[in-house]
């Protein structure tokens, strides 16, 4: 099968930077049950959880390993989460979240080492199983990698969301990934293959990893943005450093080629942003 929507996507040199998913917050959790298509509707799910969490302001995926044992865990980090990800038991989760202020309740809990969350859903796209089954066979030692449900980005495929950085990859390998939470265990952000921070706009994420690459800048929470009009052809972000310096970031905005966007559609052009210039604001 020739026209997956991962292979047409490379194919046709869709830039990666700009496409992570936005979320405020994220809270994975362990599932061993099979997943469906929309993760919210696996039918094996405990009813009172899928109520509380269909109602919660965060994305919610599951996540699993082959060799899991004992009891499942969750994972959170939000956009102001600063400290980092938190884990808990989801045996402990129905109770966390019906208490009042449970995104506080959630925050409070013991802090968690970097994870990398690769997304394996077939029942949503059959790029997100096959592009990604050889780079979790590679990691399959690791404890810190597991497989999710859907991320977002099906042609990007394999496609993986890193906590707490929230940093987003597209077309991953296994280098790339062990690489990243390397940087990740140092509060650093490797943005080879990177998608974008989800905390971000699609034009702050565009301009993050053009700003970091260019300056070698890998420290976390060390960059901040000025608002940006996306409504025009040559957005322009003005980013700002913790140190002091700023850049004046001009993107481009393009259209592709038309390509899938997932498995089984009818192409489309794509809207995408290309980099004209950074420069220092003095």
């Amino acid at each position: 099968m020739t026209d997956r929507c991962s292979i047409t996507s490379r194919a046709a040199g869709i830039p990666l930077a700009g496409t992570a998913p936005q979320a405020p917050a994220w809270l994975v959790v362990e599932q061993r049950i099979p997943w469906a298509a929309r993760v919210l509707e696996s039918e094996r799910l405990d009813a009172d959880l899928r109520s509380l969490l269909v109602d919660l302001p965060a994305t919610v995926l599951f996540a699993r390993r082959q060799d899991a044992a004992g009891p499942e865990r969750y994972w959170y980090s939000a956009a102001d989460g600063i400290s980092g990800l938190v884990s808990g038991f989801v045996s402990e989760l129905v109770d966390v979240l019906s208490a009042g202020s449970p995104l506080a309740t959630l925050a409070s809990t013991l802090p968690a080492d970097p994870v990398l969350f690769v997304c394996a859903n077939a029942k949503r796209d059959v790029c997100c199983a096959i592009e990604s089954k050889p780079l979790l066979a590679q990691l399959s030692q690791r404890p810190d990698v597991w497989q999710c449900t859907h991320i977002g980005g099906h042609r990007f495929a394999p496609t993986a969301l890193l906590l707490p950085t929230a940093m987003v990859y597209g077309r991953l390998t296994a280098d790339i990934a062990v690489t990243a939470l390397d940087f990740a265990s140092r509060d650093e952000i490797e943005t080879t293959q990177a998608r974008g921070c989800s905390w971000l706009t699609s034009l702050e994420q565009i301009a993050d990893i053009h700003v970091r690459r260019r300056y070698e800048i890998t420290r976390a929470h060390s960059i901040y943005f000025d608002a940006s009009d996306a409504d025009t052809s040559t957005p322009q972000v003005t980013v700002r450093h913790a140190d002091g310096r700023s850049w004046q970031v001009l993107l481009q905005r393009r259209k592709s080629e038309p390509v899938l966007e997932a498995c089984g559609r009818d192409p489309l052009s794509e809207t995408y942003y290309s980099l004209e210039s950074i420069a220092a604001v003095s």
